[in-house]
């Protein structure tokens, strides 16, 4: 016997993401540590403004530079949106397939394809039942196979994958930026509120400052905490994307002291991440899907026919190498650009 529903395939899906406006809008698990993120960036930027602002538009000399403090601020949650409210490059799962322990023996572990004259192994995922293409791993946070894989960021709640690396490295570079910013803003705050009181002593000044303003005096303790992380992952992303590594890659020791495959050179590796179009989502979590149901019989039938399917691909598999126009079984993979 079996039973057909109907239903949206975010209602059934399988990995760990939550999504909202009828599908439309994808996030991660941690949605909390999104949350928390949020309430630093914003926190510390409405103190910011309603207390140290207001001391350096009494000059008129420094309304441009609140200005432009504004505009960092708003490209920074633009980039953090973009960045955690996004569909990173998860690869869809194949359906249809529910696969026990012994079923998936008879998948051939591995397959070879050849990138950029190199040999390179599609391991297959026992979760999402296909082989990953080069670059792409598990996350076992999301529960999602991703494409170019860098790493799940707990800041934002999400993995960082191909479609929105581009949006984290402005994010993390946009942080640093204001962080100095917002700091140096701030000193210059603090020298203008005591110059009244000692307007031939740079020190005396800023100390009186800093007496009658201690919210401008924490926002600059803050900035200068969270320049010791922003910092440091900048730089530190500026060497992978420079080698054309992934966060994951590196972790990993997968091209040791090597050259990466994937390098075209430091200029055209930052064109390349920065100004190519952003490739179009796999996944279509408003669509209508069937959701069959099956009893005994139906699930031994299906059992046998899945057995019958890997059997075919255990026998067509053949050794890395030639022409290998469509890699993958899962014809969603055949869309993935190619690197």
């Amino acid at each position: 016997m079996k039973s057909n529903l109907i239903a949206r395939r975010y209602h059934v899906w399988p990995g760990n993401n939550v999504f909202c406006c009828y599908g439309r809008v994808i996030l991660g698990p941690g949605i909390y540590a999104c949350a928390g993120t949020l309430l630093l960036i914003l926190v510390p930027s409405i103190v910011f403004f309603f207390k140290t602002c207001p001391i350096l538009l009494y000059h008129q000399d420094s309304v441009v530079w609140v200005v432009l403090a504004a505009i960092l601020v708003v490209l920074l949650l633009y980039f953090f949106f973009r960045t955690a409210v996004c569909d990173p490059g998860i690869i869809p799962r194949r359906d249809g397939w529910y696969l026990d322990s012994r079923l998936q023996r008879l998948v051939p572990s591995a397959q070879g394809v050849v990138v950029n004259g190199r040999v390179m192994t599609l391991k297959y995922c026992t979760t999402c039942n296909i082989y990953r293409p080069p670059r792409c791993s598990h996350c076992k946070i999301c529960d999602n196979c991703v494409d170019r894989f860098d790493h799940h960021c707990p800041w934002v709640g999400n993995c960082i994958g191909r479609r929105n690396y581009r949006w984290f490295l402005l994010f993390t570079f946009d942080s640093a930026i204001y962080a100095i910013y917002v700091f140096f803003l701030c000193i210059r705050a603090l020298y203008l509120a005591g110059l009244e009181a000692a307007p031939y002593d740079v020190i005396a000044a800023f100390i009186t400052g800093a007496k009658t303003n201690p919210s401008t005096v924490s926002i600059a303790i803050v900035c200068i905490l969270s320049l010791f992380f922003t910092g440091a992952l900048s730089t530190f992303h500026i060497y992978l994307l420079s080698a054309n590594i992934t966060t994951n890659e590196h972790m990993k020791g997968v091209f040791g002291d090597s050259e990466s495959f994937y390098t075209k050179g430091c200029q055209e590796n930052w064109l390349e991440t920065i100004f190519d179009p952003v490739p179009e989502s796999l996944v279509d979590a408003a669509e209508s899907v069937v959701c069959e149901h099956h009893g005994e019989e139906g699930s031994s039938m299906l059992a046998l026919a899945q057995t019958a399917e890997l059997r075919m691909i255990a026998t067509e598999a053949g050794p890395a190498g030639g022409d290998q126009a469509e890699p993958y079984e899962n014809p969603l993979l055949n869309r993935l650009p190619r690197m």
